[in-house]
């Protein structure tokens, strides 16, 4: 997608709304902060019935490179920070 000044920006959809009671998680792939000390995050949640969260949970996992791989950091609360 693109913001209001058409600078790419990355999006990512995550939930199926067929299924009940689901605990989804995102994680983007490595973003190189060079100096930057916040990251603006965007939720766009649609009014459509089904059975999408309309609460969540923002974790973070600091690394001076991309090191992750399909199960590390493991996909569990620890070892990010909320």
């Amino acid at each position: 997608g693109y913001d209001d000044h058409l600078s790419p920006i990355r999006t990512y959809q995550v939930c199926n709304v067929l299924e009940p009671n689901q605990n989804n998680w995102l994680r983007t792939d490595f973003i190189p902060r060079r100096g930057v000390l916040r990251v603006y995050v965007e939720l766009n949640i649609p009014n459509i019935p089904g059975s999408c969260k309309e609460t969540f949970n923002l974790f973070y996992y600091e690394s001076d490179g991309d090191m992750a791989t399909a199960s590390s950091p493991p996909w569990r609360e620890s070892p990010y920070v909320k």
